[in-house]
């Protein structure tokens, strides 16, 4: 659970708990209040005050039976409704059903090029939307750990948003979304279970995305320690599935491909599959993959939502590469696929 340092204490309080070497709040609901008055010297108030702030951070649902959960009445029970997160295309929210599971890790991979930034991206903006238009009302945070951050295509995105759809224009903003740099795994590691803790407990972020995570796994693999790399990525899945589930958010982890070449009597054949292996492939609820194909399309680009002054005066089409979405597993769809583009204003389902 949270340590204590995460929580608005007298700091005569934070002070007791450190001194009777209680640093968590799982530490404080194992004990009566009696045994934190002794260990603690502290008032009958305040060990009640410290109580119910650690019963209050436990996420906890109301009591079901099945019969409740077999109806799925949203009236009675909107605590168990799993919500998704659209893709902000309507025909790409058709084909995933509704968009992202909350309560689920969804991994993202694909070959370089293939959309995967621009679909976070893309995320980044719908989750702020109101609920009725899919979205979750709140904002995201986003972890980079191989480039920068894309600032500027976020602002493009965002401004043809806003000109397209003005009804969100006072909901959908930059400053809903929060940066993180992680450079290793034990960066990562503490952006986790301390920095996105805290902005998941203030209510300020319904979307956690990672890009990627197989960058700060994959670093330096021929010094590392496999069985600690392993303990490593389990750790993070187990953590990242544990934080989906208690604040009831999509959880989105970008992943890269590895090529494997297989071979029989007659040729090789070459397969792209996700990276990090089948132990992190089971802890991931829904596996998509992108892909480019060798199909172009022609559109006419959109001078009034550019803000590249040159390709406003040169560009009246330009050619688009129609790339693949594949849904490798998932709870509730099947094994299929659908073709998208990308726009100025982000992804949109084609065909």
């Amino acid at each position: 659970m949270a340590n204590v340092n995460e929580f608005e204490f007298h700091p005569r309080i934070i002070a007791a708990l450190k001194k009777a070497h209680i640093y968590d709040l799982s530490h404080v609901l194992s004990l009566s209040a009696s045994d934190l008055v002794r260990l603690t010297r502290l008032s009958t108030s305040d060990v009640l005050v410290l109580q119910k702030t650690a019963a209050n951070a436990v996420p906890r649902l109301p009591m079901v039976t099945a019969f409740d959960l077999w109806k799925n009445s949203k009236a009675l029970l909107p605590e168990f409704e799993r919500k998704r997160l659209s893709v902000g295309c309507h025909l790409l929210d058709q084909f995933l059903k509704g968009g992202v599971l909350s309560q689920a890790l969804t991994e993202i991979s694909g070959e370089s090029a293939s959309g995967k930034t621009q679909l976070c991206l893309q995320l980044c903006l719908t989750v702020q939307m109101p609920v009725e238009m899919g979205g979750l009302d709140s904002g995201a945070i986003y972890v980079c750990t191989e480039d920068a951050f894309p600032s500027r295509r976020l602002k493009q995105m965002i401004d043809v948003l806003h000109k397209t759809r003005p009804s969100v224009v006072n909901s959908v903003l930059m400053d809903n979304v929060y940066i993180e740099h992680s450079a290793d795994v034990d960066d990562l590691w503490k952006c986790i279970s301390q920095k996105i803790q805290f902005l998941l407990r203030s209510g300020k972020v319904k979307l956690v995305i990672i890009d990627s995570l197989a960058a700060v796994f994959r670093c330096n693999q021929v010094e590392v320690d496999l069985v600690k790399r392993a303990r490593q990525l389990s750790s993070v899945g187990t953590l990242l599935s544990r934080l989906s589930s208690d604040f009831r958010i999509p959880i989105v982890v970008v992943n890269q491909v590895s090529d494997i070449v297989e071979s029989n009597s007659f040729s090789l054949t070459e397969k792209r599959t996700p990276s990090l292996g089948i132990a992190w492939g089971n802890q991931v609820t829904m596996r998509l993959m992108l892909s480019r194909t060798s199909e172009c399309i022609t559109q006419e680009y959109d001078r009034e939502n550019s803000s590249d002054p040159v390709a406003e005066e040169t560009k009246t089409f330009y050619s688009a590469n129609v790339r693949c979405l594949r849904v490798i597993f998932a709870p509730h769809l099947p094994n299929t696929a659908c073709r998208f583009v990308i726009t100025q204003g982000g992804l949109q389902g084609y065909g």
